[in-house]
């Protein structure tokens, strides 16, 4: 998936070159050229999930009853032009229930 955000994904370890730091008041210290993570970052959003849609009291949804979709990938197209029709996209999913 593509995933943004502050803290996502496990960014490579970072260096730091102590030959480029300079001190006013002395030496730099011994471990004044440190790396650390401080935050780690999360991994990107995966998986899939299912929708599940309840019309059995509904007063105008002619078909009630509680209808849940197959499984949908976290990275799913929004709609069936997206996904050339191979039923993976949401549209497709949510019009696969038959309420």
């Amino acid at each position: 998936s593509r995933a943004w955000g502050k803290n996502v994904g496990n960014v490579p370890a970072i260096g730091c070159s102590a030959g480029s730091l300079s001190v006013t008041n002395g030496n730099l210290p011994n471990q004044g050229c440190l790396v650390e993570e401080v935050v780690p970052g999360t991994p990107p959003l995966s998986g899939s999930f299912t929708l599940t849609l309840d019309t059995t009291d509904h007063p105008v949804i002619n078909i009630q009853g509680v209808e849940t979709t197959t499984s949908i990938a976290h990275n799913a197209y929004a709609n069936a032009t997206e996904s050339g029709g191979d039923g993976s996209s949401m549209q497709e999913k949510l019009e696969a229930l038959l309420n």
